[in-house]
């Protein structure tokens, strides 16, 4: 009977999240969808995107921020002498914009060889698109449209 056990223990388990697409962030192409990356499966984080807050967040219309960073696999931030956190390149910033539940927008910072990219990523229902020239979404926060 425990011969059995560890095939029972794997039905219930969830799937392994894909891996985050390291080559779209090191490339040149522009995704067209924030999934597109790998960063999430639904709402949860891929086992290499940890979240992060800040110790001075700063006001943002009334909107909640979710920050999440990605450091790719054998690499590692630092600390430079002055005190800024350096990212390695293939590195990824990403920060959500929400009103509650409802999410806004999705900013990514992609760290290429070149130097930083940043890309915005449009909620439209379950998908966030890329909106290079931004879009107006309206949002009521305490009842008051912003």
């Amino acid at each position: 009977m425990w011969r059995a056990l560890p095939a029972l223990l794997l039905l219930g388990a969830a799937p392994a999240p894909s891996p985050v697409a390291l080559d779209l962030i090191l490339g040149e192409t522009l995704p067209a969808r924030l999934s597109d990356f790998g960063f999430f499966a639904g709402d949860r984080p891929n086992a290499r995107v940890a979240r992060y807050a800040l110790n001075t967040p700063l006001f943002s219309d009334y909107t909640d921020k979710d920050r999440f960073a990605f450091v790719p696999t054998g690499k590692a931030a630092s600390y430079a002498p002055d005190g800024r956190v350096e990212f390695p390149v293939g590195s990824a910033l990403i920060k959500t914009f929400r009103s509650g539940a409802m999410k806004i927008e999705t900013r990514v910072l992609l760290h290429r060889a070149n130097g930083w990219v940043a890309l915005p990523y449009v909620w439209q229902g379950d998908v966030a698109v890329l909106k290079r020239a931004g879009m107006r979404v309206p949002v009521t926060v305490a009842g008051r449209a912003i």
